[in-house]
């Protein structure tokens, strides 16, 4: 079978820095980056899953990559963006590499280990260093004598050792999951794996709060969304805009989404949707830092959020939204807050604003013009609403919400039939699974019997019954 994504003209791939081995995504990217080959050896294999990627495609925004099935759905979002040029950037988080080994090369891969190297005994450091090493006071003071110099003062006060951690830098941790306590893990799993939230399942953790820390960078909130707090990149944030083709309801929830990846990937905060409260719980933003056990952010996060507000707000502005939308007149009312302009966006299309939330979980999405993929996101987005206003918790791998999926498809009698088929073989049945729906009906409606190969096809009427399982 021919890979679905020969749209695609170049693929570049790009480690990240490393953050205790300065040089180790050098040496990697010397040996491995470059366009690659063959995209079809990279693309053609379902099961292939990768660590900790993440895309960028021209000036649409990035999505971190957990598995082959957020892979597909980041290229979806790319070709759906008309994006052709993607960029792999590939994290080195999770690798160790040992102290005592030379720099990498083809030769020596056994400096690599996902595991740490053992520690340094206390005879090798001995023998490492022909004086005397430096104590903590000696270091801090150091530090503290080169700041001052930066800083233009001649004067130095003593280090104390028992200062609190900065968080300009990098985590001393490399980021586990697996020590995460099991309440977090459960909640960072489903948020990975695209799982919906009721309003149950949206409360505080074991810890009696709405937020994780782990380490003194890394932030999981409630809703199992993962953010770290590192250094801002304000210039590829401002020049990555993310434009709304449709202001729906539909259309605006899944632009916030966007929205909050791309902050998340630049380093600004960006609260996620369903984790908003009205007024006056949520307070003037929907969301309050502090130290209570109803903060939905801890207190530190205070300074770093009145910093991102005016950033945020000049993104907003470069949005592109459609001519006759009303959204750029409720951003200008918003009086340069960023985070007052996101509200004021969301407002209408929120459950926890409306003053009627059930009534925007009515109907079930149907398929009329437009991809697949563009239906399937709306089909997620009605699943994620209807578990927050009706405490339904289902997915399209429930057989009853497939069968809808594929009745309210614009093709549902031609790909229903295709269903019944594969019912009765239960390896053509894993195709229709949630993470490979969309490919699976991609590939159908090009075969040439499919209405979509015929240009006088018109839309199919809906099925009647389900087919037989």
């Amino acid at each position: 079978m021919a890979s679905p994504y020969t749209w695609l003209t170049d693929v570049r791939v790009q480690f990240l820095p490393h953050p205790g081995r300065a040089n180790a995504h050098k040496s990697l990217n010397d040996l491995y980056s470059d366009v690659l080959p063959r995209l079809d050896d990279l693309f053609v294999d379902s099961s292939r899953c990768f660590y900790k990627l993440r895309w960028t495609a021209n000036t649409h925004g990035g999505t971190r990559l957990r598995d082959a099935h957020s892979f597909a759905t980041a290229l979806l979002d790319a070709h759906s963006a008309g994006k052709t040029d993607i960029d792999v950037l590939v994290g080195t988080n999770h690798l160790h590499f040992d102290p005592q080994h030379a720099p990498i090369s083809y030769l020596n891969w056994e400096a690599i280990s996902n595991t740490p190297f053992p520690s340094p005994t206390a005879s090798d450091i001995a023998s490492a260093f022909t004086r005397s090493l430096p104590s903590v006071d000696d270091l801090g003071l150091a530090i503290a004598n080169a700041f001052a110099a930066v800083q233009g003062n001649t004067s130095t006060t003593p280090y104390s050792t028992s200062a609190s951690p900065s968080l300009s830098g990098l985590s001393s941790s490399i980021f586990n999951p697996g020590n995460l306590p099991t309440d977090v893990l459960d909640c960072y799993q489903r948020h990975r794996d695209n799982k919906v939230f009721t309003p149950a399942l949206l409360t505080q953790f074991d810890g009696g709060v709405f937020y994780h820390e782990d380490g003194v960078d890394r932030l999981i909130l409630r809703d199992g969304t993962f953010f770290v707090m590192s250094r801002e990149d304000e210039r590829n944030f401002l020049r990555e805009f993310v434009p709304c083709v449709d202001d729906s309801p539909i259309g605006l929830r899944l632009w916030y989404h966007q929205v909050v990846r791309h902050a998340h990937s630049h380093g600004y905060y960006v609260h996620p949707f369903w984790c908003f409260w009205k007024h006056p719980r949520g307070g003037d933003h929907g969301f309050t830092c502090g130290s209570l056990a109803d903060d939905d952010l801890p207190q530190r996060m205070s300074l770093p959020t009145l910093r991102h507000s005016p950033t945020i707000y000049t993104f907003l502005t470069k949005c592109v939204f459609p001519p006759t939308s009303n959204i750029p007149s409720r951003i200008s009312l918003s009086h340069g807050d960023g985070y007052t302009a996101l509200r004021n966006i969301i407002f209408d299309v929120h459950p926890v604003f409306h003053p009627t939330p059930a009534i925007l979980a009515k109907n079930y999405p149907t398929h009329r013009e437009g991809s697949t993929h563009a239906y399937f996101r709306a089909f997620e987005d009605y699943l994620q609403l209807r578990a927050f206003t009706q405490h339904i918790d289902s997915s399209l791998d429930k057989p009853h919400e497939l069968d809808i999926f594929i009745s309210n498809h614009r093709y549902s009698t031609f790909l229903g039939a295709e269903y019944a088929v594969a019912c009765r073989d239960p390896g053509a049945l894993l195709k229709f699974q949630h993470h490979q729906l969309v490919q699976t009906i991609d590939t159908l409606l090009k075969l040439p019997h499919s209405p979509a190969s015929t240009p006088s096809a018109q839309p199919s009427s809906k099925l009647t019954n389900p087919p037989p399982r």
